[in-house]
């Protein structure tokens, strides 16, 4: 596998209509809204996660209003975060939402750190746009909400292993192993963000690096056998 260029900005074409961007495109800042819940606060890769040595890697600086929750006038809300599959020719807003939750084809962590699958847009129902939202969860991450927790300045980066484990990080801290499907390090491979509640922006962290992965220990067969 080739060297894949890592994400270097947001894609202008498919960032939410609430979504506003700095001139390099790496800063997306959510506009003054009436419904904070709104749809439109979407943030879509233009490049790909990058490829490295322990996998696939992005990560994202983020913009938090108030340095802690009881400082935000939002009750509720934070980032979510995920990667996605689904292709800018293939990612129609207008015609599947502008939730992060309308990608096709990707795995979200929520807010509060629950790990859902979007199916692909061939296994939605042809009546309704929630069905992605009503998906079960898959795995919840322990320790981590973005609404009340991450304050601002602070880094989220996923990590897609050879193993098809995503990794989520906390300001460089491993916090989860998620088991996930159908995604191989070898495809086509996107972050995607949404930015509700106290998330103001976020900022593509063009100097991240994937983390190290330590090596695992050696045996006490081995350990025996070099004494």
């Amino acid at each position: 596998m080739g060297r894949i260029e890592p994400l270097k900005a947001w894609d202008e074409e498919r960032v939410g209509s609430q979504i506003d961007l700095s001139a390099d495109r790496k800063t997306a800042t959510r506009q003054a809204e009436t419904n904070p819940r709104g749809y439109g606060c979407l943030l879509y890769g233009k490049q790909q996660l990058g490829n490295y040595a322990e996998g696939r890697f992005a990560e994202v600086i983020i913009h938090q209003q108030g340095t802690r929750a009881t400082e935000s006038e939002y009750h509720a809300g934070g980032v979510c975060i995920g990667i996605t599959k689904c292709k800018p020719a293939d990612y129609k807003p207008e015609e599947v939402g502008r939730s992060i939750f309308h990608v096709p084809d990707s795995w979200v962590v929520d807010t509060y750190g629950d790990l859902y699958r979007v199916p692909p847009r061939n296994e939605w129902p042809p009546d309704t746009l929630n069905v992605a939202e009503k998906q079960p969860k898959s795995a919840s991450v322990e320790k981590y909400d973005t609404y009340a927790l991450v304050k601002d300045g602070d880094t989220l980066g996923l990590l897609l292993r050879p193993d098809k484990t995503l990794k989520l990080y906390w300001n460089g801290k491993h916090m989860a192993d998620l088991p996930i499907e159908g995604f191989e390090v070898t495809q086509e491979v996107r972050l995607i963000v949404e930015l509700l509640g106290r998330a103001e922006g976020a900022t593509v962290n063009t100097e991240a690096k994937a983390p190290e992965i330590p090596l695992p220990p050696e045996s006490s067969t081995e350990d025996e056998g070099g004494k």
